[in-house]
């Protein structure tokens, strides 16, 4: 412990809260830094030096693979077209979830709530799993889940949890140093290129709402509604009804990786082998590998490392349809199996920049809008063609 810091730099925490579970006295809390990233600091009154924070990061301690671990590859989407165009691609989350909760379990996963903070939340009914679906780039606060899904574990309950690679790993470690059966436990991690701060994106959301005068009532990361599967468009709904899309935060802050954690950029857990049961993500390039599979809503890629995860695949399989692609086809779809983002030359004076300047003044600077409005006559034959079509 360093100065009252679980982690030695920056570089080395991504925030998974397992030190702040795993603490006996309750001396550990998740504060956010200048970034506005949740990281653990460590109350040095109520410390007791007893070692399990550092015992239980998994930065610290690498995790190992399960001994029969397997690595079986897929390209799947799910049978329902509603159940895709809610999803972030092809509804391959709706459907292992289905199963666990049609067997009595439950589901975590990200939810972005009604104050524009994505948190981890347990699901143990549909309605509750449907806000888990859909992207969400920012970091989600963990809060007592870890815990909860202790407990469940410990009922007998089945548990799918989703979230990214380190939240996994983070929570593994904290069941293993609590001693607690993880049989029953299913670890779905999504393939990501690094986490955005929720600092940024409280930020973003309050200016774009003053950029218009009017509050923002809905938020989408992703819009797949309007625009193609991959375009990572944004939509916002005004309170006064009125909806816009632009990519400022998905498309520059995020897409140039100006926003991400210190740590993303020397992940560890890039590779195509993991921790964890199921690995989901985009399947890009698709359309190069099984043209049938292609459309403009989504296609999943399924990574399945242990036979508890083929298990679930297999029982989810009735509501898919399924091709098996080779280990090569994933790596060239997904770049971020096998390699962190690389950190991007302008991101110290980016952060610089953040403490300095207005955040009008930031996003002048730094983000640019490319989704354009689309001309009254162009929108109105698109309507038609739309309409002949259904």
């Amino acid at each position: 412990m360093i100065d009252g810091r679980v982690y030695d730099d920056k570089a080395s925490c991504s925030g998974c809260s397992a030190c702040y579970s795993i603490c006996p006295q309750g001396a550990i809390t998740m504060e956010r830094d200048e970034q506005g990233f949740l990281v653990p600091e460590v109350d040095k009154e109520k410390c007791v030096h007893c070692g399990m924070c550092e015992k239980v990061c998994p930065w610290k301690h690498t995790l190992e693979r399960d001994k029969d671990a397997i690595l079986k590859c897929y390209a799947a989407k799910h049978k329902d077209k509603d159940v895709i165009a809610v999803s972030r691609s092809g509804g391959l989350f709706t459907a292992l979830s289905d199963v666990i909760l049609d067997e009595g379990g439950c589901v975590y996963g990200a939810v972005l709530e009604g104050d524009f903070v994505t948190r981890h939340r347990r699901a143990a009914n549909r309605q509750e799993r449907d806000a888990c679906r859909k992207s969400k780039y920012v970091q989600s606060e963990m809060g007592s889940t870890f815990e909860t899904v202790k407990e469940d574990l410990k009922d007998g309950k089945q548990v799918l949890f989703s979230g990214t690679a380190c939240q996994c790993s983070g929570l593994k470690a904290y069941l293993n140093e609590s001693r607690t059966d993880m049989s029953r436990l299913i670890l779905c991690d999504i393939i990501c290129a690094g986490v955005p701060s929720p600092g940024i994106v409280a930020d973003y959301l309050a200016w774009l709402g003053s950029r218009k005068k009017k509050c923002v009532a809905e938020f989408e990361f992703r819009d797949k509604v309007k625009y193609a599967w991959g375009n990572g468009i944004e939509r916002v709904r005004f309170r006064d009804g009125r909806v816009q899309y632009q990519d400022y935060f998905t498309g520059s802050l995020f897409g140039d990786a100006l926003v991400l954690r210190e740590s993303c950029f020397h992940c560890p857990y890039t590779a195509v082998e993991r921790l964890t049961d199921i690995t989901l993500g985009d399947f890009w390039g698709i359309d190069k590998v099984y043209r049938e599979f292609y459309d403009d809503k989504g296609c999943s890629l399924v990574l399945l490392h242990s036979h508890k995860g083929e298990q679930l695949f297999q029982k989810a399989q009735k509501e898919l349809l399924v091709k098996e692609v080779s280990r090569e086809q994933v790596e060239r779809s997904q770049p971020h199996l096998y390699k962190p983002t690389e950190k991007p030359e302008r991101y110290q004076a980016f952060w610089e920049d953040y403490r300095r300047l207005t955040f009008d003044e930031l996003m002048a600077k730094y983000a640019v809008n490319t989704v354009k409005r689309v001309p009254f006559y162009k929108r109105a034959v698109r309507k038609v063609i739309h309409i002949l079509k259904r």
